[in-house]
């Protein structure tokens, strides 16, 4: 049995029941691959599953593929308002963390390499840690900072 093979951008553009020159591949093989012979026939489009080829009525094989759309959308003004007031909160958290760090720092910290129970190789990990934790509190204000230029950017659109 010969196979018929249209290519689907091609048969997308015929018009329905419109007789139209198209070229067609035909699989001679028994092993079922596409053989390099190609043909041009008289092709009528019945509908989007049923196609004519030199008025014999064919079925089509078809392959449904399931696309996904990302779509983008300003946000409503209370959506954005309750937003801005997580990232006030948030903002303000990590600015009273870091006074409270430094306050701790300047009060609690200050004599610990002189201290008599500290030993200097203890100092130098709290100092590391604290310097770590200086570290982390200003990569959430970054990306706090970030969240906020990103959904205030944000314009109606739709990605493939």
């Amino acid at each position: 049995m010969t196979k018929y093979y249209l290519p689907g951008r091609k048969f997308d553009t015929l018009p329905k029941n419109q007789d139209a020159n198209m070229e067609i591949y035909r699989d001679y093989n028994e092993r079922g691959s596409i053989s390099s012979t190609n043909d041009t026939e008289t092709v009528k489009k019945v509908d989007s599953f049923k196609v004519e080829i030199s008025g014999r009525s064919y079925e089509l094989l078809h392959q449904e593929v399931e696309v996904e759309k990302t779509s983008h959308r300003k946000p409503h003004s209370a959506v954005k308002k309750i937003w801005d007031d997580h990232v006030t909160s948030d903002k303000a958290f990590i600015e009273e963390q870091e006074s409270v760090l430094e306050k701790y720092v300047s009060e609690d910290l200050k004599g610990i390499r002189t201290n008599l129970f500290v030993e200097p190789d203890y100092a130098n990990v709290v100092e590391t840690k604290i310097t770590e934790l200086r570290k982390t509190l200003a990569a959430l204000t970054l990306r706090v900072d970030k969240l906020k230029d990103h959904y205030e950017s944000v314009n109606d659109s739709t990605a493939q």
